[in-house]
């Protein structure tokens, strides 16, 4: 079974290596495909077609997340190559698992919290419905 390993490159270069090894011993019946060994780079128009390409040729996605949007995608700069290939993944009706790093997780989960937190000068925690007198 073809798997897609989808990631930022170089901020996820440790987790990409753990999964590629830890997949590739554990699970011999899954043939990973990914940017490295496919000859993609993530920068010009024709290797980005060419990752879509590949994504659209498995069963499955793996998407490792870290705190890294990741490279525009040429045909349409306001989204990731990654986006793109996750968005291709759905066209496809692709299994998507999403990994995503601990530390991002718990920074992400501090942000949502925050976001809620008075800019008035304000201390203490506004609740998103209060009115602007408090």
């Amino acid at each position: 079974m073809k798997v897609f390993l989808s990631s930022t490159t170089y901020d996820l270069l440790d987790a990409r290596q753990y999964y590629l090894e830890k997949i590739n011993n554990e699970c011999p019946e899954v043939e990973l495909i990914y940017y490295e060994k496919h000859g993609c780079t993530v920068t010009g128009e024709n290797e980005q077609e060419k990752c879509l390409n590949l994504v659209s040729q498995c069963k499955k996605i793996i998407l490792l997340l870290d705190k890294y949007y990741g490279t525009k995608y040429a045909k349409n700069p306001s989204i990731s190559i990654t986006h793109a290939e996750v968005l291709e993944a759905r066209k496809n009706n692709l299994k998507i698992i999403p990994i995503v790093r601990k530390q991002s997780w718990h920074e992400h989960k501090v942000w949502k919290k925050n976001k809620y937190v008075s800019t008035t000068g304000r201390t203490g925690w506004i609740h998103p419905l209060a009115t602007a007198d408090g």
